[in-house]
């Protein structure tokens, strides 16, 4: 693949995307509030990231799967496809990511974390 067709990739698969998930600044946002509360739950440590933190982590996702499997080309497809997106979200008026809300007090946290594990998680039967 040479470096327009992987370009002309990209921009398809970025194009098609907003009509399937919504824009890229408000998925990643939501993304990168998932990772926070995930990351705070586990670390008991508090780090703001944001929609740009997580389309440059994905980046980095698809450029250790193109060190492993460098002749699958959609890694660097995908990687294309996030900077364009990166580059979006930063400069492109009217496109904003959510600012991450402060983060809640531990307590919180941990109680939001039960209530959505509550909510998603599979129903089982207490064992005896």
């Amino acid at each position: 693949m040479d470096r327009n067709e992987t370009l002309l990739a990209a921009g398809k698969a970025v194009s098609s995307r907003n009509d399937i998930y919504g824009s890229a600044a408000e998925s990643f946002g939501m993304t990168a509030e998932f990772w926070r509360l995930y990351l705070r739950q586990h670390t008991k440590i508090d780090i703001t990231l944001t929609a740009e933190h997580v389309a440059n982590m994905m980046m980095m996702l698809k450029m250790v799967r193109s060190i492993v499997n460098p002749a699958h080309a959609d890694n660097m497809v995908d990687v294309c496809g996030y900077a364009a997106l990166v580059n979006e979200i930063n400069t492109k008026p009217g496109v904003s990511a959510p600012k991450p809300k402060p983060a809640p007090h531990l307590d919180e946290l941990d109680e939001n974390m039960k209530q959505l594990a509550q909510k998603f998680a599979p129903k089982r039967e207490p064992q005896s």
